[in-house]
């Protein structure tokens, strides 16, 4: 990984599988994100105590070997988040969005405004549902990033991405407005909170905010029903990937699961699920990814 100095360590704590965040970051390569964060398994040590399998993560930042814009009053970094979390700087949208800045670290109140007057332009906009006239919705948003960043999150169904919180986006003055990176996916790939988000069956992402509006265009639609055709292997290939990623971290799942002995713990939101082994973990999400690609193959 390139040399910075901000970094983070995720726990995999609400997911027995441990390979969710890594799984999202392989595909999101392999489609082409412009950016997303680098990862590696560690397992971690604090005073000689085992503390279990974490990722180390390269932050969401404006970096050179990250998102490579250049830190100013020209260029944003937004995070969508909601009421139970909302980090300063912040401001609510007319939709009733609230969307944190994260880049600039330091943004005036004057850059405040600037940004969530574009955003509620933004809304206004997607209201009117004309996307192709003079004012076309490229002059707005980068398809090919939201593409991107769409079917990762629709294909896993992930809870969050729903525009509910860690749905990243950044936008340059008289640019468009980039979605991605992609972060945040233990509540994916059918480790949801609630069961009825949890089923294979069903568009999920589609149904929530900006995305809604944007897939209702027919042009949109039929972009992303194109987009699915035009790489649906890549996203199976993920799926015969999966024994590659368990093998890595095999001996490491022992000992977290040694320290951590929560495989059959179903009572807390997080953990739902309940295992007899890493193995059925894994093999049950393996299950559910099949599923869930036959149903976008049959309703697409």
């Amino acid at each position: 990984m390139p040399k910075n100095r901000d970094w983070a360590l995720l726990s995999k704590y609400g997911d027995k599988t441990l390979i969710r965040d890594y799984m999202m970051t392989r595909l999101a390569n392999w489609l082409g994100a412009p950016f997303t964060p680098r990862m590696q398994f560690v397992e971690v040590y604090l005073n000689r105590e085992y503390k279990g399998v974490f990722m180390l993560s390269e932050t969401i930042k404006f970096s050179k070997k990250r998102i490579n814009l250049a830190k100013n009053d020209s260029n944003f970094l937004f995070e969508k988040e909601d009421s139970k979390k909302v980090d300063d700087p912040f401001f609510e949208t007319l939709d009733g969005n609230l969307i944190h800045i994260q880049e600039p670290k330091r943004v005036s109140e004057e850059n405040i405004q600037v940004a969530k007057a574009h955003l509620d332009s933004f809304e206004t906009y997607l209201h009117r549902q004309d996307f192709w006239g003079e004012d076309s919705i490229e002059n707005w948003l980068n398809i090919h990033d939201f593409l991107v960043y769409y079917w990762i999150q629709e294909f896993a169904k992930n809870e969050d991405g729903k525009f509910t919180r860690s749905v990243f986006f950044y936008w340059t003055r008289g640019g468009q407005i980039h979605f991605g990176p992609l972060w945040d996916f233990d509540l994916g790939f059918g480790n949801e909170s609630r069961k009825q988000y949890s089923m294979p069956e069903n568009w999920f992402i589609r149904n929530y905010r900006w995305n809604r509006f944007i897939l209702m265009d027919y042009r949109m639609s039929k972009m992303a029903k194109a987009y699915w055709e035009d790489h649906r292997e890549t996203f199976h290939a993920l799926i015969d990937s999966i024994p590659l990623y368990k093998k890595q971290i095999e001996k490491a799942a022992k000992n977290e699961f040694k320290r951590w002995p929560i495989l059959d713990n179903a009572f807390l939101w997080a953990l739902r699920h309940s295992y007899d082994s890493h193995d059925e973990a894994v093999d049950s999400m393996t299950v559910w990814m099949e599923k869930r690609f036959q149903w976008i193959e049959d309703n697409l």
